[in-house]
């Protein structure tokens, strides 16, 4: 057989490919970037250019907007003009203003305020999220490209052995099942490297929906060399008090803060005042006049306590954020150190003694040592193992992406700026 040098590449070299662009260094700091200039330049084009970060964008200039525009006097001066035909004729000029000695203007500038907060958090929050997205597509595009190279290499170990086992039946010394096992063991490869390739190109497809266009002639490397999470509550807490999600609650809960603050005003009266001149039987005259709205029929009461009921509702749904928050975070924590674990043990130990099991195997079938069904056998555990190796590695990878989501340090490692 003339592959055996595949099968050590496949269960060694494969699972590093990806690795090759940029490694975080050991025991580095949890904010320090990664060191891929392609993912850096692919993940700032993306959070750029996406049609969902640009609409979370339009949403902050909006409340943006809103917030300058309440800002603006609330009252406006009426002009009014009089003009009576009688037996004497009477003509007026006046003009009406009314005063906000309540405060409403500061208290809906307030609340604008918090809203646009709340759309800056979410606009951060958008970004991040997408950014975790095209790491994870990354991964998994990683994942099938190596497997669809392990699905071609199996391809060609049972063809190689299918045409040995063709040559000793011939020669009289295998028997027809086991030429049939050689050949089926092909047929069965055929199938498998098929649906890596559809797997691998579905990837494909779906990196190139989040990336903006055009695609980069090669999707850039994810590294391998991951350093440990923090576990010290106290970054935890802090960690925690930087999120999006959280900032966005916090401002829900300022704006709504704030609206209790304007009904209250809002109950107060606007007093008008308004000045006129006029001429009646051709005589001149000033006139002042100064109206108060009464409070007496409605005092507002109804619409204070639905303000500050809503106050409740959304610190209620703050913590509750916070809480599942801080859950995920730890959760993540734990997912990454296990999984961590068992990507170190198996590069300590698995790996080589898979390429060590491959090599062990090319000098026993060809030596005719082996039987057919003990080599199929033994070949295909091997195979899988290193599968079983790939799917490890996509799961590192996203339990890492899934910290570093919950951690809202996405933005951070690769180097961006969320605006939030």
């Amino acid at each position: 057989m003339g592959k055996s040098i595949t099968i050590a590449a496949v269960c060694g070299s494969l699972l590093a490919a990806p690795a090759a662009i940029g490694q975080t260094p050991p025991g580095a700091a949890l904010t320090e970037r990664v060191e891929s200039l392609q993912l850096l330049e692919l993940a700032r084009q993306t959070v750029a250019l996406h049609p969902e970060i640009l609409a979370a964008a339009a949403a902050v200039d909006a409340s943006s907007a809103t917030r300058d525009a309440m800002a603006r006097p609330l009252f406006n001066p009426e002009f009014a003009l009089e003009f009576e035909d009688r037996v004497h004729e009477t003509r007026v000029l006046a003009v009406n203003q009314t005063f906000d000695i309540a405060g409403r203007r500061t208290a809906r500038t307030n609340a604008a305020g918090h809203d646009r907060d709340r759309a800056a958090a979410e606009l951060a929050g958008v970004r991040r999220r997408i950014a975790g997205e095209l790491l994870y597509l990354l991964g998994d595009y990683w994942t099938a490209t190596s497997q669809d190279a392990l699905a071609e290499t199996r391809i060609d170990l049972m063809r190689a052995f299918a045409e040995l086992t063709l040559q000793r039946r011939q020669a009289g010394d295998l028997t027809q099942v086991e030429l049939n096992s050689a050949n089926l063991a092909y047929a069965q490869a055929e199938v498998a490297h098929a649906t890596a390739e559809s797997a691998l190109a579905a990837a494909d497809q779906a990196l190139r929906a989040v990336a903006p266009p055009p695609a980069p002639p090669a999707w850039p490397a994810l590294p391998l060399d991951l350093q440990p999470v923090p576990g010290d509550p106290g970054m935890v807490e802090r960690l925690l008090a930087e999120l999006p999600e959280l900032r966005a609650r916090q401002a829900e809960v300022a704006r709504a803060r704030a609206s209790v603050d304007l009904r209250v005003r809002e109950r107060r009266p606007a007093p008008t005042v308004t000045f006129g001149a006029g001429e009646e039987d051709q005589e001149h005259y000033l006139a002042l006049a100064f109206t108060m709205p009464l409070n007496i029929r409605n005092r507002y009461n109804h619409e204070i306590a639905a303000a500050r009921a809503e106050l409740s509702l959304f610190e209620r749904a703050a913590e509750n954020t916070r809480v599942r928050a801080r859950h995920r975070m730890l959760a993540a924590s734990e997912r990454y150190r296990h999984t961590r674990e068992a990507w170190l043990s198996w590069q300590r130990s698995g790996e080589p003694n898979q390429s060590q099991q491959a090599e062990l195997l090319e000098r026993l079938v060809q030596a005719g040592e082996l039987s057919t069904t003990d080599y199929l056998v033994q070949l295909n555990q091997t195979l899988d193992a290193a599968m079983d190796a790939l799917e490890l590695r996509r799961e590192f990878w996203r339990a890492w992406f899934e910290w570093l989501g919950a951690s809202g340090q996405i933005d951070a490692w690769l180097g961006l700026d969320t605006g939030g």
